[in-house]
């Protein structure tokens, strides 16, 4: 089993190797302790490609409240490691785009891959 700064290594590595871009790395429990409060290991990964964004914002530029994409790592109570991201599929119905839509099955497909790279390492 691996740590969250292990996992997020690995996701960090597996959106670098499909030439996406990390915009920033948000540590959501680090913050929380700078505010004296108690949270357990929480990363979220911001990251995208431009190209596909824009063809997603083409089609309804309210899109662009949900981009760039992200992808959560964080520890739960038993010290179980996890990763989650929304489904590409909520995004579009979310914004009105056809699940079909070629950006979204892209998404789809990135997302997967991407996450499954990462919790294997």
């Amino acid at each position: 089993m691996h740590t969250v700064a292990q996992t997020l290594q690995h996701l960090e590595r597996a959106i670098l190797q499909r030439h996406l871009h990390i915009v920033a790395v948000v540590d959501h429990s680090g913050s929380a302790h700078e505010a004296g409060l108690k949270l357990r290991p929480t990363k979220l990964v911001i990251f995208g490609n431009p190209a596909l964004g824009t063809k997603l914002m083409q089609m309804n530029q309210q899109a662009g409240l949900g981009l760039p994409l992200k992808m959560l790592v964080w520890e739960d109570a038993e010290h179980r490691v996890w990763l989650g991201y929304t489904d590409p599929a909520v995004f579009a119905q979310r914004y009105d785009i056809s699940p079909s839509a070629q950006p979204i099955l892209l998404m789809t497909k990135a997302l997967h891959a991407i996450a499954a790279q990462a919790a294997g390492g």
